[in-house]
């Protein structure tokens, strides 16, 4: 969990993300996302809704271990953050290798 919130970290400072449950949605419905987390804690309905309309933009979820204070905290925030998306991934390599490198 530890590269995990450091990659978090990166990209909230270098890239573009959206916190939150109507941000993500939001993202996710207009094309923008390319990667989705999912603190362990949210509610059921919430992640239902999500992992719908993730499935519907085929975009990635990945699951944080840990609870959605954890998830505010990795993001450098004092508040809670139920799910995050990520539409541009900056200095971090959270959505693995890019094809720039190739």
């Amino acid at each position: 969990m530890e590269g995990t919130n450091e990659n978090i970290a990166a990209v909230v400072k270098s890239g573009e993300c959206f916190l939150g449950f109507r941000q993500t949605l939001r993202t996710l419905h207009r094309g923008r996302a390319k990667l989705v987390i999912i603190a362990s804690n949210i509610s059921t309905a919430m992640r239902i809704k999500l992992v719908q309309s993730a499935a519907i933009a085929m975009v990635e979820i990945q699951y944080y271990a840990g609870t959605n204070k954890e998830l505010g905290i990795a993001c450098g925030k004092s508040f809670r953050v139920s799910s995050m998306s990520f539409t541009d991934a900056g200095d971090s390599d959270i959505l693995g290798p890019s094809s720039a490198d190739n």
